[in-house]
Formats: structure tokens, sequence, C-alpha cells
């Protein structure tokens, strides 16, 4: 049971704003059960049925091939500060801006898609003329074949390197340092954190704990040693401000953040301050990553088809050059 993107957002935007009428999970969840989608009929009537403790965490913990780690964290945490509704608007908003630049990308990359394949059955002409269909379907799907296998192997590293970052702070920490995509990853796993100490520490919670439920929350194994460390740092007697500055593991806005918020007790409107900023900057580079990669992808297709053209018409110059002389 897996939802699309568009899915996850539609159902996060309702359930937020029957939330905010004064319904419980449970009442939402009823109305939403009436859906014309199998799927999420499938997928609310299994949280109903399987709710667990009763708690608004124990629907989503229901269905996991549906809903992830990130989507329990911040549920639970708006849950446990009181502000369920703002949680499942910040859900509705992430997955919306992720549906977003994948539709984008889809768009941009169609026109790359059709000179790749248009160009491998004009290379492949000759071959048809030669040697028949069979050589002449041989050689277009080959040319084909070295473009998809090199797509699903970058596509391929780049899902291992994220799932290594979620586990491993040198893989995080390597991550982040690629251009374009490293802030990329930096502004998600920061608005991701941001966005859930904002509501833990309005809530009254403990900071510390605030820290390492933010930190499991944002998918960055980095941000989690860097709590830990600056848990540990606070627990001995340091301030909490230069506890997490020490750690090198968030970015200086962050940092910055945790020692204003200390200073003038107002940590909760820092965070939300800095998760607004982050996730502003994650949409502006999910948006020119969506432009920038279709177009590498058509570059390096002009030049390979550039490429194969000069070497077909230098062959048949070779040729005609050894039948004159």
């Amino acid at each position: 049971m897996r939802l699309s993107l568009q899915q996850k957002e539609q159902l996060f935007h309702e359930l937020r704003e029957l939330l905010r009428s004064g319904r419980s999970v449970h009442d939402a969840l009823d109305i939403l059960a009436g859906s014309r989608s199998t799927m999420l009929r499938t997928v609310v009537s299994a949280m109903r049925a399987n709710s667990g403790d009763g708690t608004a965490e124990g629907y989503f913990a229901a269905v996991p091939q549906a809903f992830s780690d990130l989507d329990r964290e911040v549920v639970r945490g708006g849950e446990s500060a009181g502000r369920l509704d703002d949680a499942m608007g910040y859900l509705s908003a992430y997955y919306h801006s992720l549906d977003r630049t994948r539709r984008r990308a889809i768009s941009h990359v169609l026109y790359p898609l059709f000179i790749l394949h248009f160009g491998a059955v004009a290379l492949a002409v000759p071959a048809l003329v030669s040697g028949g269909i069979e050589a002449f379907l041989s050689q277009a799907a080959g040319f084909l074949a070295v473009f998809y296998i090199l797509f699903a192997l970058a596509w391929l590293v780049l899902r291992a390197a994220v799932g290594a970052a979620r586990v491993n702070p040198a893989a995080d920490q390597m991550l982040q340092s690629i251009p374009a995509l490293g802030g990329t990853r930096i502004a998600l796993v920061s608005s991701r954190f941001c966005m859930l100490m904002g509501i833990l520490v309005k809530s009254s919670g403990g900071i510390l704990s605030a820290m390492n439920r933010s930190a499991t929350a944002s998918g960055s194994a980095l941000f989690q040693r860097g709590a830990d460390e600056a848990v540990a740092a606070v627990k001995g007697g340091a301030a909490l401000g230069s506890a997490v500055a020490r750690t090198r593991a968030f970015p200086e806005a962050i940092d910055r953040a945790f020692q204003v918020g200390e200073a003038s007790g107002r940590l909760d409107e820092e965070m939300e301050r800095q998760a607004t900023r982050f996730s502003e900057q994650f949409n502006s580079r999910l948006d020119f990553i969506s432009k920038a990669v279709p177009r590498m992808i058509y570059v390096m297709i002009a030049l390979v088809l550039a490429w194969k053209i000069v070497s077909f018409y230098l062959g048949y110059y070779q040729t005609l050059s050894s039948l004159v002389q």
C-alpha cells in the first residue's frame, strides 16, 4: 500500500482542515474513508482498523508502507505539542513541493528524451539499409541501452548515498559537500529539524529530548551525531548554544538560532523562522535542479549524437577513399 506524492499531499491537507474544524483524527479518517480512490480507501481503512494505542501516531504507524519515519515523527511531535493541525500542514506542504518538482522534472526531460530516441533511430538508418531490420533494431537498442543503464546506475548510486547518509555521519557529510545536491540536502534536513524543534519547544517539552527527536526526524546521521554530542555537553554543564556550535554538525544559521533563542528565551520562534527559511531554500533548489538536470541530459545527448554523426561520416569518407585508391 503506497500513496503517490499527490495523494499524500491531499491526505495531509484534508486532515489539517478537518482537525482545525475540531474533529478528532478518528472522525477525520471516517470522513476520508469515502474517497473514490481505491488505494486511499485501503490505506485509511488500515489506519482505522489498526490504530494501536489510539494516538495520532498510532494511526500512521499502522501503515508503515505508506508513511515514512519522518511522517510518524512529525505527527507524534505535533500531537505532543497540541499542534497536530500544524504538523499536518507541514507534511502537506512538504509533499506538495516534492510532487511539484517531480512533475517539473518530467516535463523538462521529455524533449531531451525525444531527441535521444530520434537520434538513435536516425543513426540506425544506415544499418537498416545495409543489414535489414534486425541490424537496425540491434543498433538502435544498443545505443539507447547505454543511456538507460547510465541513468539507472546514477539513480541507484544516489539512492544508496541518501540511504547511507541516514545512518552514517561521514557519508552524510560527504553528500552534503557535493555541489548543488549537497545544498539541497542541507536545506531539506534543516527544515525538518527546525520545524519539529519549533513544535516541540513550543509545547514546553524538554529541549534536550526535542533535539534528539528532531534530529531523528531530519533523516540526517550528521544531525543525529551533533544532537547526541550537544545533549551530552549540556548535561555536563555547557551552554546550549555553544554546545551546538562546537559539534559543527549543523549549518551556521541553526547554530545562531540556538544561541539567540537561548539568550532571548524564544527558541521556538527562532526554530520556526529557520524552518521557513530552509523550506524556501529547499523549494528554490528543487526548482533549479528540475531545470538543470534535463539541460545536462540534453547537452550530453547532443554531444553523443554529434560524435556518432561525425564518426559515421568519417567512416563513410574513409570507405570512399579506399575505393578510389
